[in-house]
């Protein structure tokens, strides 16, 4: 089917359309035209030969002309007519002439009268350039040379059937190419032939995958109708004795219409029976030339007959039956062709005149008067139609870029306005606007541009092909585009809404070959009929058509400034149809598009003015909400389906920005909080920018916190959250997002988030800013500055500044002294700030009290060998007293702290009397062992602390106290402090001994020597009341300690008694070492003589060489001399004798008989020798 009008309003339904100017002639015709032949025989000859064929038919052509366009159709008029073609065709009846044609698709085939098959393919283009639309493909000529008498196309099968010379020959569809005679052998003795074409039709709309059914073939012979199912190869079916023959046939479905030399029959090809109808002419006085039948497939198994009546014709419509059907058509002449393409009937006259009628109504619709030089001999139908450049669509849809945000015209006065916005002054829309004045990127052609839905070129398809002697035209229907153009010109938008849900509906049901100059042209006119609604406000249509006609989203966003934004630019330009683009372009708001019907509709009866009045003003109001609603509903639909809106795809993402960011600003100004959370969930496109102060605006953070999530702004995310937190902003649906700023901070790897917003949380939960700020996530790799935090931390809160300090000292093993010291000083701080409670001050008294108290007390024996800080570590009071275990560890374990200024602090707070351990610890520290000693012994009383003192070399707390202590107050690392650093560690707290320095103590401890224990015995011998506890010191290191050494130190007020024990066990252990090394010496001799009796007899089994002196003796000379020799660090070997020429010594061997070895077995000792004196 073609695209022919579905209700012709107003406009024909079909325009003539050249095609194809003028067959190419053979070099002789050519030659006879002034042309010389091509050597080359190639298609520049056959060009060169139609533009001189085509001017010399002018001038002949002329007379005719004239006539037919002067004349009417009256049979006498068309008899002078008739008789004029007939003299052309006598002119030129030597040259090649078209037979017969037949179209398809992109494809026409003409055979010719000198037996030449010519296959045309159209241009590429929009039929604007020069040339005609159809340029030769390929030419041939049929085997043979004869006229080519007929055409058949079987597109779905690939193949074309050609009648020339009684033989059909079997071609592929679209080469030509001849078909193999293995395939399908040529038909001989044929006179007519058809094909079934409701079958063509069916299988041209049937689907590529669909299976085709064979369609059948009937060949005419002299006497008989052969029957053959044509598919891949051809099957004869059945044969049909015809005695009259038959010069005319068509077949549709199992209904064969022929014509003999005299009647109209009716066969039914299944049952083989045959049916007179009429006889095709009545009247015998006129030549045969000029009469024939005339038969063409209407319907399905219906048939429409031409019958010469002696003063004009009829046209019947006969079912395949042999009823008669419809009506009958009436013609002034008896048509030289006809040809149908449902639902019109056209038929060449004579005259040269088409007359076309409707099947439906049997009414003329349209009479064609066909170009002279055409001389139009032939009308021949294409099933499924063809293609032909539609110049009139072309130039409408053609695409032009005009700027998006072009300065408006110039604003309507409110005395009268100047334009009514209702109809642009660019026409009708659909015919080719004018063309605007030169501006930056308008009217510039895409065609270097990727395009989507808008191309360079479009088509529309025909149904009709109107053949001259050597040219051929087009019979193409009114394009749907000036139908509607000549509804909307009337006003009668209604209608033409109709006619166009009509095609639209049509093509959409389409299953053939669909045209894309027939979609792209339905696109436009939705546009222009959307525009037209929308400059009337009436909005929600101008909606539904924007949306059919596939508007690009931008076009309407761009008229609301509000929403549009920054989204769209003055530089921004757009490719749209140029059939629309004066109306894309009228109005840059929708403001202004309302004020302008405002004012048309009621000034100047309103007063004091349009814009003023209340009434107006009200309806303004309500106007741009419908329009809102309009652009909302549009953007919703349009949003998944972006990519089809937009011509270049590069746009695309940019679009899709623009449409989910416009859209969710309607639904923040609409307060639509669902909507907006489903579409911000939804889409990955919106331009939070664009949105942040409406968003503030309406007190919307939730939505604006969940974009901020999605677009991965955690800066901005904990800024929404932490002023909703502190009451800054507010909005119920986010009501309490503390907890996501704790998470969020512990997945961030920004450091700096981490550090301003770890700080802004300690006010709120010290306890989670404290886990933020200490939690050891690799994951986050980054390098927080710890100082700046720490400053934040101890100015916002000392308690949390002390717990990240004690992080950064105990946990990261900052070694930066400075920290080490702010540690140290903040819990002196913290415990002298406990003692302005008097209740601190009465327990830490008590505790001290109780615990010197029990020491040396028979009663409480248990006290005395506990330590002072394990006492501590028992008091009820944990929390005081876990303060005071973490100083004491911390001062005994690190290194790093500032000793001098600790002491200072410490002696400054006059802290002896009631923290003793502390200085006792840094008095040790810094070599101060008398004032240590004496704080532990007359403070403390504690001599078990004491006794540590003197062994570990200065060190107050004992590993094991420290590790027992730190695991029953649970602070492991400050005892891991000392643990690690005991002596033997290889790790050290404590500086160079019996030294003061003013500055932090950096040196490792050694292993404590014993000449520092002795030092400080003898100072623990010089406190008073510690005789009996020295004497056990002693006595547990009497092993490391020498008795004189002791002695010497022991105090003159010490009695004998206290000494008694450590003398005797240390002189026992002398006497038993004395006796002990004569053992050794004795078992060493015994056997150093056992080694010397073995060597000796290994020797005499083996023989030895005796090396004599010559001189009776050896003086201290010779010696020297032989170190002179041999050089002073040589090495004499003994088994090595000295040279002969040497006068130093002889060498005299000296046999020596072998015997057995003790234990029977020869030893083997090479060059021994053994120097005697």
């Amino acid at each position: 089917m073609t695209s022919a009008p579905i209700r012709p309003i107003e406009v024909p339904p079909f325009q003539l359309q050249p095609l194809i100017s003028d067959l190419p002639q053979p070099p002789a015709q050519a030659s006879r035209h002034g042309h010389a032949p091509s050597s080359s025989g190639d298609f520049d000859s056959f060009i060169r030969s139609t533009t001189e064929g085509a001017l010399s038919n002018l001038a002949s052509a002329a007379p005719l002309f004239s006539r037919v366009m002067g004349g009417t159709a009256s049979p006498a008029r068309g008899a002078n007519t008739a008789a004029a073609n007939d003299s052309q065709r006598q002119q030129q009846s030597a040259g090649r002439e078209v037979k017969c044609v037949q179209a398809y698709n992109k494809d026409i085939i003409v055979g010719c009268t000198d037996g030449t098959l010519i296959r045309y393919s159209v241009r590429d283009d929009d039929g604007s350039s020069q040339g005609d639309p159809y340029a030769i493909a390929s030419l041939q000529t049929v085997p043979g040379g004869k006229a080519v008498d007929k055409i058949a196309l079987v597109p779905a099968l690939g193949k074309a059937l050609v009648l020339s010379g009684g033989v059909i020959h079997f071609y592929t569809l679209p080469a030509l190419d001849p078909l193999p005679a293995s395939v399908i052998s040529p038909l001989r003795g044929v006179t007519e032939f058809a094909i079934d074409e409701t079958a063509i039709k069916t299988s041209n709309n049937a689907p590529s995958t669909q299976n085709i059914p064979p369609i059948r073939l009937c060949v005419v012979r002299r006497r008989v109708v052969v029957v053959y199912a044509l598919r891949e190869r051809l099957a004869q079916v059945k044969d049909i004795p015809f005695p009259n023959g038959a010069i005319k046939a068509c077949l549709s479905g199992p209904h064969l219409c022929l014509a003999d030399p005299k009647s109209y029959w009716i066969v039914n090809v299944d049952a083989g029976e045959a049916l007179e109808l009429m006889e095709w002419s009545q009247d015998q006085s006129l030549p045969p030339q000029h009469v024939k039948p005339l038969m063409a497939v209407s319907d399905t198994s219906e048939f429409m007959l031409a019958i010469w009546t002696g003063n004009g014709a009829l046209g019947f419509f006969m079912t395949g039956l042999g009823d008669p059907t419809r009506g009958t058509l009436d013609y002034p002449q008896h048509p030289l062709s006809i040809c149908i393409d449902f639902p019109y009937v056209a038929a060449l006259l004579p005259n040269g005149t088409i007359e076309i009628h409707s099947i439906v109504t049997l009414s003329i619709v349209a009479v064609l008067s066909c170009p002279t030089t055409l001389q139009p001999c032939l009308l021949s139908s294409s099933i499924g139609g063809f293609l032909v450049p539609s110049l009139q669509r072309n130039n409408a849809i053609k695409p032009v870029v005009i700027p998006l945000l072009n300065p408006p015209p110039a604003t309507p006065s409110k005395s009268r306005p100047t334009q009514d916005p209702t109809s642009p002054p660019s026409g009708s829309g659909l015919t080719p606007p004018s063309t605007p004045a030169a501006q930056p990127g308008l009217n510039r052609s895409v065609s270097g541009r990727s395009t989507k839905s808008i191309s360079e070129a479009s088509f529309s398809r025909s149904g009709t092909l109107v053949s001259g002697l050597r040219g051929m035209h087009s019979l193409l229907p009114s394009t749907l585009g000036s139908q509607i153009d000549s509804l909307l010109e009337s006003n009668r938008v209604e209608d033409a809404v109709g006619l166009l849900s009509q095609a639209r509906e049509k093509l959409e049901k389409s299953t053939g070959l669909v045209d894309e100059g027939e979609i792209r042209e339905i696109l436009l006119i939705h546009q222009r009929i959307a525009y037209r609604h929308l400059f009337a406000t009436g909005f929600e249509d101008a909606g539904k058509h924007f949306l059919l006609g596939k508007t690009d989203p931008r076009l309407l966003v761009r008229l609301f400034p509000e929403l549009r934004g920054n989204m769209i630019t003055t530089s921004e330009e757009l490719s749209v149809f140029a059939g629309v683009a004066d109306q894309a372009r009228a109005f840059d708001s929708i403001d202004a598009i309302i004020m302008a019907n405002l004012v048309r509709n009621y000034h100047p009866h309103i007063q004091p003015s349009v814009e003023e009045a209340t009434p107006t003003a009200e309806l303004r109001r309500v106007l741009n909400m419908t329009a809102r609603d309009m652009l909302a509903s549009f953007l919703k639909k349009s949003r998944d389906n972006v990519a089809s809106l937009v011509v270049d795809p590069l746009d695309v993402p940019k679009v899709q920005k623009i449409v989910d960011t416009a859209l969710l600003k309607i639904h923040i100004e609409e307060n639509q909080t669902p909507q907006m959370m489903a579409l911000v969930n939804m889409s990955e496109n919106i331009i939070v920018a664009e949105l942040e102060a409406l968003l503030i605006e309406h007190h919307k953070f939730t939505v604006l916190s969940k974009l901020y999530e999605k677009k991965g702004d955690e800066s901005k995310l904990l800024e929404i959250w932490t002023k909703v937190v502190d009451g800054e902003w507010k909005d119920p649906a986010l009501a309490n997002p503390l907890p996501r700023i704790k998470d969020l901070l512990l997945e961030t790897k920004d450091r700096v988030l981490v550090q301003r917003y770890g700080i802004w949380l300690i006010k709120h939960d010290p306890e989670a800013s404290l886990k933020l700020f200490t939690t050891k996530d690799s994951k986050r790799g980054m390098k927080l500055d710890e100082n700046l935090v720490l400053r934040a931390l101890r100015a916002a809160d000392a308690g949390v500044g002390e717990q990240y300090l004690e992080h950064l000292v105990l946990t990261r093993r900052n070694s930066e002294p400075a920290l080490s010291t702010q540690l140290v000083t903040s819990y002196i701080e913290r415990l002298v700030s406990s003692l302005e409670d008097p209740e601190v001050v009465r327990m830490w008294r008590t505790a001290l009290t109780t615990y010197t108290a029990s020491r040396g007390t028979p009663m409480d024996s248990s006290m005395n060998s506990v330590p002072f800080l394990s006492y501590l570590s028992k008091l009820a009071d944990h929390q005081h007293a876990l303060a005071r275990a973490k100083l004491a560890l911390f001062l005994q374990g690190s290194t790093q702290y500032d000793l001098e200024a600790i002491r200072n602090r410490l002696e400054a707070l006059d802290s002896k009397n009631l923290f003793p351990l502390e200085t006792a610890i840094v008095y040790g520290r810094i070599g101060n062992h008398d004032g240590a000693l004496s704080l532990l012994v007359h403070s403390l009383k504690d001599s078990t602390t004491a006794e540590a003192y003197c062994t570990l070399g200065g060190d107050v707390i004992p590993p094991k106290v420290a590790s027992a202590v730190a695991h029953q107050m649970s602070i492991e690392p400050w005892g891991q402090l000392v643990t690690a650093t005991s002596p033997g560690s290889g790790f050290g707290t404590a500086a160079m001994r019996g030294t003061t320095t003013s500055s932090r103590s950096t040196s490792v401890r050694a292993p404590v020597s014993e000449e520092t224990k002795k030092a400080l015995i003898s100072t623990l011998m010089r406190v008073d009341d510690m005789a009996q506890e020295t004497a056990q010191l002693l006595n547990a290191q009497a092993v490391n300690l020498d008795v004189v050494d002791v002695l010497d130190s022991v105090p003159p007020t010490w009695s004998l008694s206290v000494m008694s024990s450590f003398v005797s066990r240390s002189l026992r252990r002398t006497l038993h070492e004395h006796q002990e090394g004569l053992l050794f010496k004795g078992i060493a001799s015994a056997q150093n003589l056992d080694v010397s009796d073995m060597a000796y007899e290994a020797m005499h089994e083996e023989g030895a060489m005796v090396e004599e002196a010559l001189d009776s003796g050896t003086e201290a000379g010779d010696d020297l001399n032989e170190k002179q020799h041999f050089g002073e660090d040589e090495f004499i070997s003994e088994k090595v004798p000295f040279p002969e020429d040497e006068s130093h010594s002889v060498v005299h061997p000296i046999p020596i008989p072998p015997r057995e070895g003790r234990n029977g077995a020869s030893g083997s000792l090479e060059s021994s020798r053994s120097t005697l004196r």
